[in-house]
């Protein structure tokens, strides 16, 4: 038997190449620890961003505030009583309720967070509306007696000491019940002379209402310009005149009745009232000389919106004997 032999083929190993030097190398580029870390200037950005945006809220919050500030002391509204409403003193109650709380907002429960919530004059103006309306309806209510206690009863509940939005809604849907009751002759809304002085004496009643607030801010001026208080009492007593101005001129004299001088006597001078708005409220000292008092030039406002008052409901009682 033949064995075959193989040759082994001998390891062939490659040789290195030579080494070149290079006289100039090509020198390597490296970045600094530093600058392999994320750049600030996002973050820089960020930050001033958030700068600009908060002075940006910061000034633009008073200018909210500003805006928020609506005192609607409009004597031309509201329009069509007459041909609209049955009862014309309950369309304007409502018609001023509903404008307060679904057009300028109502501002005494605003959140605290909302510029409304900084007011001062508007939430006690829109206030005192409430109540007018409210006093008014129990009145009403009791002249009337018990065919209206149910509507009138609850607009006189809703709309007394502190008044919410929904209580203002309440209030007005109590007092279109109550028209849609007169127009259908379920009520009675006419007046008797007797009545008719009644009313102007309510709306005299909230003259002097007016006047013991503001003869009290005086009495206790500091002599310091600003005051809340002062401006609180002010823009009641503004309400009030701008509500008994609107009673007034809807309110339907009796057959017969001779009041035609006396009722645009009083209309002026609650005119005088409902119109006093003073861009800022001074409450300094009555007799001072530099500064205006404010709550004493609207009493003495007042003060004559009560005398033309009781001349007009002292002739409305010497034509009922």
């Amino acid at each position: 038997m033949s064995v075959l032999q193989f040759s082994r083929r001998q390891d062939v190993i490659a040789e290195e190449p030579a080494i070149v030097e290079i006289d100039k190398p090509i020198p390597l580029k490296f970045k600094p620890v530093e600058r392999l870390k994320q750049s600030g200037l996002p973050k820089r950005l960020r930050k001033y961003f958030i700068i600009l945006a908060s002075m940006a809220l910061v000034l633009a919050y008073p200018v909210l505030v500003l805006q928020a500030n609506h005192i609607d002391d409009d004597l031309t509204f509201p329009e069509s009583i007459n041909q609209n409403w049955s009862s014309p003193w309950a369309g304007v109650g409502t018609q001023i309720l509903l404008r307060e709380a679904n057009v300028h907002g109502w501002t005494p429960d605003a959140p605290a967070w909302s510029p409304s919530a900084r007011l001062t004059a508007m939430p006690a103006y829109q206030m005192a509306i409430a109540h007018a309306v409210g006093d008014f309806a129990e009145l009403v209510n009791q002249q009337m007696g018990e065919p209206a206690d149910t509507s009138l009863n609850s607009v006189a509940l809703l709309l007394s000491r502190d008044v919410s939005a929904n209580e203002i809604r309440a209030a007005s849907e109590a007092l279109t019940s109550f028209d849609g009751g007169v127009r259908l002759r379920r009520f009675d809304d006419s007046m008797t002379t007797v009545q008719y002085a009644q009313r102007i004496e309510l709306l005299i009643s909230w003259m002097r209402q007016s006047e013991a607030e503001l003869s009290s801010i005086v009495d206790s001026a500091k002599g310091q310009p600003f005051d809340r208080d002062a401006v609180e009492a002010v823009y009641r007593s503004k309400a009030r005149a701008y509500m008994a101005h609107r009673f007034v001129s809807y309110m339907k004299a009796p057959a017969g009745l001779s009041i035609r001088s006396e009722m645009e006597a009083s209309l002026k001078a609650l005119e005088k009232g409902a119109k006093f708005s003073p861009v800022f409220v001074l409450n300094t000292k009555a007799d001072g000389l530099l500064l205006a008092s404010h709550p004493t030039a609207l009493y003495r406002q007042l003060l004559e919106a009560e005398r033309v008052l009781s001349n007009m409901a002292q002739t409305v009682r010497a034509q009922s004997l």
